[in-house]
């Protein structure tokens, strides 16, 4: 979980990469709860 905040800090330096990285975290939140 901590890899993914980290990647999506970085991505937010790429817009095009956050949409991936939002996506990425509904996701995992999904499978947490």
């Amino acid at each position: 979980m901590l890899s993914g905040v980290k990647e999506c800090y970085f991505s937010l330096i790429n817009i095009h990469l956050l949409i991936t990285c939002y996506i990425t975290l509904t996701i995992a939140m999904t499978y947490h709860y």
